[in-house]
């Protein structure tokens, strides 16, 4: 899954304190994807189903 750093993705756990917040993902460590909340400096971990990354539309770059 190292082809989804640096997308945006929102985060969808509605326990998070992030939730319905948008991010870009920083890093994947085989388990956890380290999020940049906002693109800021905080970097929260969150399960693949703690986080929606939407698909590109075919012709959007």
């Amino acid at each position: 899954m190292k082809d989804c750093i640096a997308k945006k993705c929102y985060v969808i756990d509605k326990l998070s304190i992030y939730y319905k917040e948008w991010g870009i993902i920083k890093d994947f460590d085989g388990e956890y994807y380290h999020v940049a909340i906002a693109n800021g400096n905080n970097l929260p971990i969150f399960e693949r189903n703690q986080i929606r990354i939407p698909r590109n539309k075919k012709g959007n770059m």
